[in-house]
């Protein structure tokens, strides 16, 4: 989820568990968001093949007026498993005159969004958008589609049977990748609870395949008009988000629908003022230092973060490699031993920085560990599958400029990235964890040939 205060995914099969512990360990930094218990990520493989990802969008719109909340708040006391609720036909006439960001600007909006992905030269991915899902999607129908009150039920579910590769028998659903407006908020109501009802502006999924752990069937995408202009709701206390921000959301969740994690890579361009609240940019920071996947919108960066920072497009590139990619740049790979426990110290961010120390837009980051064999017992910090943990360490950077001198860094994670902001396998409390004590930076400098690799190990001491 993209959050005002924080973000939720859910990368499993549903909305249901939004802990989100499972098996699958999930990345942070550029990177995938899924990573299976080999290490090797997780992404569409037909669109790495070249095939165009198909997107469907419903009916309705984005955002209406107070009188069309109201209704939607009415709708939303049905009973789970869909259905179940109905409006009589002068309150459906009432909704539909509400209408303040309509369902065609909401799919412009989408369709801006992936082309901003597929304009990404070292990638190679490419969107389409197919049929509707014929409805106008509310609270009471979207179990229809996503799982918000009904758990998926396997690969013969419906919802999905029509992505799994052979199709289950008895299965005439087609595939979809549900793309879904919530004007009221409702829906990201019932999927991460009535708290969250201002504060969470998405929720994305991609459903990984049952059947090849490095595979996803699926995305479902459903985004929240509550606090949008030019009517937002009572509730969301005087925040509210415009278009250019609903762009920036929606790529930033359109991002996590094909498999990219969060990323912080310039921590110090953002301030976090309290527990609750609105990231905010740092004084004399560039807005566009911000990356679109860092995990809470920005206020004075929002714009910017519906572009692609340096840190997106080597993401994107890491699973969707454009053929020239890896001949073109050339990349940094090593290990962060922690010389306290003498194991590799999983979850510290490794930044490289073209040219000084202090270049922000050329930057490109990734989590110790979050590539590694793992142990399934334990999907955590500690958890990598060899002796000593020593891979626990191990990161690559890809998509480095041959020849240029980079500047190293070591980070730790924000501390407030834990529980809905963070991803497995950072997410234990302090002082558990290296990334949630005092920081450390270990400096160093790299240069690589073009297709060439560069290796460098670090060392620090857990303070």
């Amino acid at each position: 989820m993209f959050g005002r205060f924080r973000f939720h995914l859910s990368p499993i099969l549903g909305f249901a568990a939004l802990a989100i512990l499972l098996s699958p360990a999930l990345s942070w930094g550029y990177g995938a968001i899924v990573v299976n218990k080999d290490g090797v990520p997780a992404k569409f493989k037909s669109l790495a093949n070249g095939t165009a990802l198909t997107w469907n969008p419903e009916t309705g719109p984005m955002e209406t007026d107070e009188l069309g909340k109201f209704f939607g708040d009415f709708n939303a006391t049905c009973g789970g498993g869909g259905g179940g609720c109905s409006l009589s036909p002068w309150m459906r006439e009432a909704k539909a005159q509400t209408v303040g960001v309509t369902n065609a600007e909401a799919i412009d909006i989408v369709n801006q969004s992936f082309a901003t992905w597929a304009g990404v030269a070292d990638a190679r991915v490419s969107f389409t958008m197919g049929t509707s899902l014929g409805e106008d999607v509310g609270v009471c129908s979207a179990d229809k589609f996503i799982d918000v009150f009904t758990n998926f039920s396997g690969v013969g579910d419906p919802r999905i049977c029509g992505c799994v590769n052979p199709i289950p028998s008895g299965c005439t659903a087609p595939c979809q990748n549900p793309v879904i407006f919530d004007p009221n908020g409702d829906i990201i109501s019932a999927l991460a609870g009535p708290a969250n009802r201002a504060g969470t502006l998405a929720v994305t999924g991609p459903v990984p395949d049952p059947n090849d752990s490095t595979n996803f069937l699926r995305f479902s995408a459903v985004f929240n008009g509550a606090c949008l202009e030019p009517n937002p709701d009572p509730v969301c206390q005087g925040f509210t988000i415009n278009k250019a921000d609903l762009k920036a959301i929606m790529t930033h969740e359109l991002g996590h629908g094909i498999g990219l994690d969060h990323t912080q890579t310039n921590p110090d361009s953002v301030i976090i003022p309290g527990t609750n609240s609105t990231a905010e940019l740092a004084s004399g920071a560039n807005p566009e230092d911000v990356p679109t996947m860092y995990p809470i919108l920005v206020l004075g960066a929002s714009e910017q973060q519906g572009t692609l920072h340096r840190d997106d497009q080597v993401g994107l590139a890491h699973l969707y490699p454009s053929p020239t990619f890896a001949g073109s740049h050339c990349k940094l790979t090593g290990s962060l031993l922690n010389n306290t426990t003498v194991k590799g110290q999983r979850c510290a961010e490794v930044v490289v920085r073209k040219g000084n120390a202090d270049e922000r837009l050329q930057a490109i980051s990734f989590v110790t560990g979050a590539e590694v064999a793992q142990n399934v017992n334990n999907p955590t910090e500690g958890g990598c599958a060899t002796a000593n943990n020593l891979d626990c360490g191990d990161f690559t950077i890809e998509g480095l400029d041959p020849n240029s001198t980079y500047f190293i860094e070591v980070n730790k994670i924000n501390a407030r990235f834990t529980g809905g902001s963070s991803l497995n396998p950072c997410t234990q409390a302090p002082p558990q964890t290296f990334a949630e004590q005092p920081g450390v930076s270990v400096v160093g400098t790299a240069t690589c040939g073009p297709g060439g690799t560069a290796n460098v190990n670090l060392n620090t001491t857990n303070p």
